[in-house]
């Protein structure tokens, strides 16, 4: 027996479930409350949604293509190039943890980057097949229309049924590079036109990136205050034994008193003066889009209060959230300071460690 056969169409705004056996489609909207700007709110309110439309309208159990429209699709093209540095730079721009990215080649010179949030898509996904129904495949919109033509649901459909039965697994993780050609040379679909894009191709998977977040900074804080605690009790331990320990002698009291001026003259680790030798060594860039360049003239005087001396600014289009990046080599006195400094000014920052940035300490501020 045929398996009914069902397209998902995912947009920003919500999902159309469409039957081939109804020849009918089911617009589902998201609630405010459900899902905003791409990130699930609340689980249980888009599972009662979802399962709504299900039994209301007696919708059978079958097999599913999903479809992502460019809506919820984050994509640049970047000439074709060995230096990876600005995909990467449009990638953590992105503001989600969990990614998933690919490549697809636009002309001979130039590639288009192609990413969405995960677990956006993947959550709707698994509703479905919690409701018994079968993931058959995820494809993108650009790559099954083609990256040049527009989109409408009717067109999605249409081709979704079309290529229904060579549509599986996640597109984003797919490395058939004959697969990938036919979806971006929709119109020619003869096994002549396959084979040339086969020979053409040069897509490639960009893994999904676990992003370092806030929480984790936060536990790693904790976990260096209780080793700093440890050792000050061991450096206790050892400068002041106990009277119960130590034979019970005059000199043994003298060598007490001896060493506690050490203790007086040592250098206390957080005082602003050693901070200050630290940070006019340290590069900060502050990249702003065009509507925020007057604003960031004065968060640049707040790094300078605080003795930085290598500061550049610069305008960046593509910046899609506000965050500062810090290099692993920036010690966490140094992170503290700065964020005591600018969360003020900067109240939606998010913070993130890397190990491949240019600069010691890179600020991106949306637009204000």
């Amino acid at each position: 027996m045929t398996k009914n056969r069902y397209i998902v169409i995912i947009d920003k705004s919500g999902i159309e479930l469409y039957s081939e056996a109804l020849k009918k489609g089911y617009k589902i909207d998201f609630l405010p409350n459900s899902i905003i700007d791409l990130e699930v709110i609340s689980l249980d309110s888009l599972i009662q949604q979802i399962s709504t439309v299900i039994e209301t309208n007696k919708i059978l159990p079958g097999s599913i293509v999903t479809i992502l429209t460019s809506s919820v699709l984050f994509q640049k093209d970047f000439p074709i190039s060995e230096d990876k540095k600005p995909i990467n730079k449009f990638l953590d721009n992105i503001p989600f943890e969990n990614l998933s990215s690919i490549t697809i080649p636009i002309t001979k010179t130039s590639e288009r980057i192609i990413a969405s949030n995960k677990d956006f898509y993947e959550t709707i996904i698994d509703i479905f097949t919690k409701k018994g129904f079968e993931i058959s495949g995820i494809t993108l919109a650009p790559l099954l229309l083609g990256v040049t033509s527009a989109e409408n649901a009717q067109s999605l459909i249409m081709q979704g049924l079309k290529k229904f039965e060579s549509i599986k697994g996640d597109q984003f993780n797919q490395k058939d590079k004959n697969e990938k050609n036919e979806s971006h040379n929709t119109e020619e679909e003869n096994t002549q036109d396959n084979s040339e894009a086969e020979s053409e191709s040069t897509d490639e998977v960009t893994s999904s990136k676990k992003k370092i977040t806030p929480r984790t900074v936060g536990l790693l804080t904790v976990f260096g205050v209780l080793i700093l605690i440890l050792l000050g009790l061991v450096l206790k331990i050892v400068l002041f034994p106990s009277e119960e320990i130590l034979p019970n002698s005059s000199q043994n009291a003298t060598q007490v008193e001896d060493t506690a001026p050490q203790l007086a003259i040592s250098p206390t680790p957080n005082t602003p003066e050693d901070l200050s030798g630290i940070t006019k060594s340290l590069t900060v860039k502050i990249q702003t889009v065009q509507q925020s360049a007057t604003y960031a003239a004065s968060i640049k005087e707040k790094f300078q209060n605080e003795g930085f001396q290598s500061i550049t600014t610069s305008i960046e289009p593509d910046i899609l959230s506000t965050q500062i990046l810090f290099s692993n080599t920036v010690s966490l006195e140094v992170k503290n300071r700065v964020l005591d400094s600018i969360s003020s000014s900067l109240p939606d920052i998010t913070e993130r460690t890397v190990s491949n940035t240019t600069n010691d300490i890179t600020l991106s501020i949306s637009q204000r």
